[in-house]
């Protein structure tokens, strides 16, 4: 049965679970940050993307070392130490008074993510074999887009709730959500410490690890992923700032509007991410990943450009969707083909690489918005788009799928 199905193997369901409920309190404040940074001081997107900077270049940090250290002592204890970060850095963020403090806390979350993201990978991957990897990874980023999905939904009823019902202060009304992120936050340590149970790996010999390197053959197809990987943060991390201001500044909604409207977006586009995982995966598994990829990121990226002609909020919604869906239909393609490539021994090290090429997309994308600010408001979609377009296309001419050559893992 988990020859077929490996989304049954219980290390992939207890990973995938403490993402899904990292990923629902990360998601409850996507809808109102920005608006919760402007209450505190921010006046410019380029501060405002500063929030998203701060999370991605902590991350980008410790991804590598962090995902060594869980190839040295074992994955559960990386993953349960960052997901105890990533809560209290969600726990005191009802306690800033100016939107540093904001962009210090994402900092403390970001280096949790940095423990928990290398080492949940690379931890499903050693549970799997080569050619069931693509669905055990849509599985996983099931559950993450799940996440995203409940996760502003959740956010923004309780914000209106406490706007609303309770009479709080706008301020307010955003700080009393995370706490109930908080909250998800401490589920995941729990969930993790509990059901995480790590297959045997090899051991390292005389305090090394065996087979450090990428094969020879596969290194240009490697660092083609790289790129690869970079920009898919890019494309996610520049679109929850430049919405959030877009709504505002373009399409004249109010904020508390706006955040109704950004839980919809977020909602319906991580229900297509979610549900798109499972028939990606199998793809993944059968199929010419590097067709997938090229056509998937493609797509994507002319839902991107579309968004800025987009003359009401139901259009960036239904964008939203197909842009989200296509992404979602490459990622698992993506990253089976990384972890197919790398050794073993070292999964949690090249796992972090390829975390932190991703985190460093990560780190541009919000940044792109000083063009929002000082030139024109639709041209970071437009680099989104020419830097996904750029990356998958060199992908596709020097990358190798190793699909037919003898694993290494």
């Amino acid at each position: 049965m988990l020859r077929s199905r490996p989304y049954l193997n219980p290390t992939v369901i207890a990973v995938s679970i403490a993402s899904a409920n990292v990923m629902i309190g990360f998601g409850l404040f996507i809808p109102f940050l920005p608006y919760y940074a402007t209450l505190l001081g921010a006046s410019l997107a380029l501060q405002i993307g500063a929030l998203g900077s701060g999370f991605v270049i902590a991350r980008a940090l410790t991804s590598v070392p962090f995902g060594k250290l869980s190839d040295r002592i074992g994955r559960k204890p990386v993953i349960v130490v960052g997901l105890l970060f990533y809560t209290v850095g969600t726990l005191v963020f009802p306690f800033a008074q100016t939107w540093i403090h904001l962009v210090l806390f994402r900092v403390i979350q970001g280096m949790g993510g940095g423990m928990f993201w290398p080492a949940g990978t690379a931890l499903i991957t050693d549970s799997v074999p080569p050619g069931q990897r693509g669905r055990a990874l849509g599985f996983f980023h099931a559950w993450v887009m799940l996440g995203l999905v409940f996760g502003p939904a959740i956010g923004g009823a309780v914000q209106v709730y406490g706007l609303e019902f309770l009479g709080l202060q706008e301020i307010d009304s955003y700080r009393i959500t995370f706490y109930v992120g908080g909250l998800f936050a401490i589920a995941s340590v729990i969930a993790a410490f509990i059901l995480i149970k790590e297959p045997k790996r090899r051991q390292v010999v005389t305090g090394k690890i065996l087979d450090l390197s990428i094969a020879p053959s596969l290194k240009r197809t490697f660092n083609a992923l790289m790129a690869v990987r970079f920009a898919n943060g890019f494309a996610l991390a520049f679109i929850q700032p430049i919405l959030a201001l877009y709504m505002v500044d373009t399409l004249g909604l109010v904020r508390t509007t706006a955040v109704i409207w950004m839980a919809a977006a977020f909602f319906v586009s991580g229900l297509v991410g979610a549900g798109i995982q499972f028939p990606a995966g199998a793809l993944a598994d059968k199929r010419d990943r590097k067709k997938i990829m090229l056509l998937a990121m493609s797509a994507g990226a002319i839902a991107t450009v579309l968004m800025p002609f987009a003359g009401t909020v139901i259009f960036i919604v239904i964008l939203m969707a197909i842009r989200t869906g296509f992404l979602g239909l490459y990622q698992p393609s993506v990253l089976s083909l990384q972890q197919d490539i790398i050794p073993s021994d070292a999964r949690g090290k090249f796992t972090g690489l390829g975390d932190a090429a991703w985190n460093l997309g990560a780190i541009i994308g919000p940044l792109s918005l000083v063009l929002y600010d000082f030139v024109d408001k639709a041209y970071p979609f437009y680099l989104s788009a020419i830097v996904s377009f750029a990356t998958v296309i060199m992908f596709y001419i020097v990358g190798r799928d190793p699909k037919s050559l003898k694993s290494k893992a």
